[in-house]
């Protein structure tokens, strides 16, 4: 469609809101200027403007639609405009294009000719609050879920995920806690997990995200693909292969690259829960996620480490009672609080 057949439309509200947004901000560009000018420039060699002072809007847009003949930059040539009364000769702008310069500038192009031919006017450019939509875990609670752009996600237990409505072209996420993402491939819109001081990107890959704010490191472990791990604070980066992975020292804020165990760090998916040599105190943290319980603990804890290997659905008395036999510690379950001594130091 040519520019005098879009201006027609603009005038005469055939245009789409969007479509006269579009066509008003090009008419405020240099190009878009020289044709309006055209246009009212045009005018003045059509008739006499003689009754000029008695002319209202309807008259002014009639006048400026009667020019259809296509417009061209290159091959305009100067209008000698004619003798108004009551108008200096010596002047370069008439009055009439003052008038409607004027209202274009002060008014703004969308208003002025989009509300003088109709009522469906183009509305400002207004702030738009898009809608955060937030998803979540208590302790003991586990779920897999599609994001909106298909990525899938296991979200682990006491774990929320926060993203803007519009995530399917907006593909950015903050992360609490610890999930297991399948990234759906968009090489137009990388994916990124902000998640306490790390920022994931990748474009289409697996990667285990753990970042719980109660303890002393996150971490962010490669599957499958290629993802860029960055420091907020120091924009120190790394580029993971599958296996390695990025580890920041909340405390000591130490970033450092390291190999990880794929099978291992994931199999929370599948419902598997594994200690290899795990001290105590991350032990009952996990087990508080996995159960929705909360421990109170006396005695040396400390030097206490643990190894097991528990299935979902295996019951908190058998995790303890594991857990316990080389440990020396006695507990006891009262509703959802275990309160444990270790007798041994």
């Amino acid at each position: 469609m040519n520019k005098n057949q879009e201006f027609n439309n603009f005038f005469e509200g055939k245009m789409s809101k969007v479509e006269a947004a579009e066509f008003s901000a090009w008419l405020d560009t240099t190009e878009g200027k020289i044709f309006l000018e055209s246009k009212l420039e045009s005018n003045w060699s059509e008739e006499s403007t003689k009754d000029y002072a008695d002319w209202d809007k309807s008259s002014l847009l009639e006048k400026i639609n009667e020019e259809k003949s296509a417009f061209n930059l290159e091959n305009e040539k100067p209008i000698t405009k004619p003798d108004l009364k009551g108008y200096s000769k010596r002047a370069s702008i008439p009055i009439w294009y003052k008038v409607a310069a004027i209202l274009i500038f002060i008014l703004g192009v969308p208003f002025i000719f989009q509300k003088i031919t109709s009522t469906d006017s183009v509305p400002e450019v207004a702030q738009v609050q898009i809608k955060q939509i937030t998803r979540s875990n208590p302790a003991g609670v586990k779920s897999k879920f599609q994001l909106p752009d298909g990525s899938m996600v296991s979200l682990n237990s006491e774990s929320s995920i926060v993203y803007a409505e519009d995530f399917a072209v907006n593909r950015n996420l903050e992360l609490i806690g610890e999930a297991y993402i399948n990234v759906a491939k968009d090489s137009l819109h990388p994916f990124v997990v902000k998640s306490l001081g790390l920022n994931t990107e990748a474009l289409g890959t697996i990667f285990n995200v753990k970042a719980y704010e109660n303890e002393s490191k996150v971490e962010v472990l490669l599957v499958e693909g290629k993802v860029r791990v960055n420091h907020s604070q120091s924009n120190e980066a790394f580029i993971l292969e599958p296996g390695e992975k990025a580890v920041l020292a909340t405390e000591q804020d130490v970033f450092e690259k390291k190999k990880g165990d794929i099978t291992r760090e994931t199999q929370w998916t599948s419902g598997v829960l594994e200690f290899r040599n795990f001290p105590f105190e991350d032990i009952f943290k996990n087990l508080e996620r996995w159960y929705g319980v909360k421990f109170e603990v006396k005695g040396n804890i400390n030097k206490a480490k643990g190894v097991g290997k528990f299935q979902e659905g295996e019951t908190l008395e058998n995790v303890l009672e594991v857990l316990s036999y080389s440990n020396h510690f006695n507990y006891r379950i009262n509703r959802d609080t275990v309160f444990v001594n270790f007798t041994k130091e």
